[in-house]
């Protein structure tokens, strides 16, 4: 086959069904965007996305910090190693011309970036996506305003000099208004009810840290979190200080693997919902507290980044001067499944295409009763946990499963929050998005929620986290098969036992006792016996 032309490769990567021009790759051609976050979740899915579809863009600044062990520039050479580039490394090789490192950190004054590299994006930036934030949901007070109220407010004072910005799209969330239960969460800024930005940007100035700690669960007040807080605090404190910016507010819900781009199933993370559905299909929890039929809101995150693209296009081209527009992206009322339905799927994917040396059969539920849920938690599986431990200390092993479990349970509490409640949001503004796009874009960023199978799309998730979240290659799923096949022997057996040293005990005075006793323990000896042979059969 003949190398491809430049025309050919560039179809390719832009994905256009049928060739042709897509408005929105138009908008993206010859201009520079700075994304702050790019080494998120959604950041690395919003940088492949625009590289791939959206090709002859100019430059991509993205905003990185040094980390203990690499150079910001070694940060994104280990980011561009992911599979989530692999279609982009085969079609277009030379991508990363395509991208310079900023080396800053949103929580400094001014980013902390040169002036340099500063000069460079306040003169050539036009599009910005700002998705900076710490997602730690129980993070302190000072840092979570410091990084996303404050760390905006820089952005905004930043954008305000840029000599080209025609866009600017703050990342938010759906749950900035999680107290509103009763009715619909409109596409809108709720003020804060308690303190005002201004109040709370204040407080920081003057109050220390062991003041502030003393007084978070009533800063926070009806939120959840210190991130959900903020978060509300950000979208006021934008619209105080936006002027005439040309800003937009995206409100993703809880957002998951890839249902289709650049492949389905990609998730690199722990966090969040994937954490737990790992820890469901190791056998770390069983029961979660939560609403059986209460709907779920999962939103793929290559929609996401989809919507992201295209709200920076109609705000750039199609919004009115003096507004706001803001983008719920949800999914529970246009495709709704409830938690219910992804414990039950999320078992049965587990079932057939086990983690590797799993710690119990898979067999994740969400209970509606709380003491059964803690009884699954703190006893069975901690009893569990404990045996584990006690035979690693035996053979000289340095045990490790009850600090799991108390990761596990932290983690677990802070999810059963949104579990156990559920919201309505009002989807308007994304809707009218999706129905302005010309058919090109809709299939090429495509973000139809509508679109998505739960089945398939859990199926692929649950491979997806085996793969590459807890990096197991897909050729050990028949061995991981049957170590869970020896599992459920094990189970069978302790539930054996422990039949008969029920009957040993309540009926050892009966008449009929040492017959029945002597039957089934030859039932239970013929059972051991035939084990080998069943596992070698399987």
């Amino acid at each position: 086959m003949g190398a491809l032309s430049n025309s050919n490769a560039e179809a390719l990567l832009t994905d256009c069904p049928d060739g042709t021009s897509s408005a929105i790759a138009d908008f993206y051609k010859n201009r520079s965007i700075l994304i702050t976050g790019a080494s998120g979740f959604i950041g690395k899915q919003l940088l492949e996305k625009l590289l791939r579809s959206c090709s002859n863009l100019k430059k991509i600044y993205i905003l990185l910090r040094d980390s203990r062990h690499a150079s910001a520039s070694e940060r994104l050479k280990h980011i561009l190693s992911s599979a989530l580039f692999c279609r982009l490394w085969s079609g277009f090789p030379d991508f990363e011309s395509k991208i310079q490192v900023i080396k800053g950190d949103v929580a400094l004054p001014d980013f902390g970036i040169s002036d340099e590299d500063k000069e460079t994006i306040l003169s050539e930036v036009s599009i910005v996506f700002h998705l900076a934030a710490t997602v730690s949901f129980n993070e302190p007070l000072r840092k979570a305003v410091n990084i996303n109220v404050i760390g905006l407010q820089r952005l905004l004072e930043m954008c305000k000099q840029m000599k080209k910005l025609e866009a600017c799209v703050h990342v938010s969330t759906a749950y900035t208004n999680c107290h509103i239960q009763d009715e619909t969460i409109m596409e809108k800024v709720y003020k804060p009810h308690m303190v005002s930005p201004k109040q709370i940007l204040e407080a920081m100035k003057w109050m220390n840290d062991d003041i502030l700690k003393d007084i978070t669960d009533r800063i926070i007040s009806s939120h959840p979190n210190t991130y959900a807080f903020t978060k509300a605090i950000a979208e006021q404190m934008l619209l105080d200080e936006r002027d005439q910016l040309p800003v937009a507010i995206f409100r993703p819900s809880i957002v998951t693997a890839s249902v289709r781009e650049p492949f389905p199933g990609w998730v690199d993370n722990m966090n969040g919902a994937t954490g737990i559905i790992s820890a469901m299909g190791c056998g770390f929890v069983k029961a979660m507290y939560g609403g059986k039929h209460k709907l779920s809101d999962l939103v793929p995150v290559d929609l996401t980044a989809n919507v992201l693209i295209a709200v920076a296009w109609h705000t750039a081209t199609h919004r009115a001067a003096d507004e706001v527009p803001i983008y719920n992206f949800t999914s529970g009322t246009l495709n709704p499944i409830t938690w219910k339905e992804i414990g039950e799927c999320i078992t049965d994917q587990f079932r057939r295409y086990p983690i590797e040396n799993p710690f119990w059969i898979p067999n994740g539920y969400v209970t509606e009763n709380w003491y059964l849920r803690t009884f699954s938690l703190y006893v069975e599986v901690y009893l569990r946990l404990l045996g584990i431990d006690l035979l690693y200390r035996l053979v000289g092993k340095k045990p490790r499963m009850l600090r799991i479990h108390s990761r596990v349970i932290r983690m677990v509490k802070l999810l059963e929050y949104f579990t156990s409640r559920q919201w309505i949001w009002s989807n308007d503004s994304v809707i009218r998005l999706f129905h302005s796009l010309s058919e090109s874009d809709k299939q090429t960023f495509n973000f139809d929620i509508q679109s998505v199978v739960w089945k398939e799309y859990l199926q692929s998730y649950c491979l997806g986290i085996r793969q590459h979240a807890l990096h197991q290659n897909q050729t050990t799923i028949p061995r991981a098969q049957r170590v869970l096949q020896w599992i459920f022997y094990v189970r069978r057996i302790c539930l054996f036992g422990a039949s008969l040293l029920f009957i040993r005990l309540v009926i050892a005075k009966a008449e009929t006792a040492p017959r029945l006793w002597k039957f089934m323990t030859s039932m239970f000896a013929a059972f051991l016996q035939k084990m080998p042979m069943i596992a070698r059969a399987s």
